[in-house]
């Protein structure tokens, strides 16, 4: 979706310098901006997806220690802790960094 909007801005823009000649002072400047917007999204997205992937290869390795331990979910749900511990799990499969 965001790729697609990108592709519709850049066309526009291209249309607007090719009906009207170049582009303005101030419409070059967003379009440099808009630019560095991007880029800078690029990179919170790839940091967003490494720290994803932290974290379920730490949920994955809690969860070997818990079996080696002999702990379940029903252990620590007699804690307190077992609707997060299955939250999390949940939320990460569903960002495709589920665990075992």
């Amino acid at each position: 979706e965001d790729e697609e909007e990108e592709e519709e801005e850049q066309d526009a823009a291209a249309d607007e310098e090719g009906e009207g000649g170049e582009m303005t002072e101030e419409e070059q400047a967003l379009m440099e901006r808009l630019r560095a917007l991007e880029a800078e999204k690029l990179q919170f997205e790839a940091q967003l997806r490494e720290e994803q992937s932290q974290v379920a290869n730490q949920l994955s390795e809690l969860q070997g220690m818990m079996g080696a331990l002999g702990l379940s979910s029903a252990d620590l749900a007699g804690l307190g802790l077992g609707s997060l511990a299955e939250g999390l799990a949940e939320g990460l499969a569903g960002l495709g960094g589920g665990g075992p």
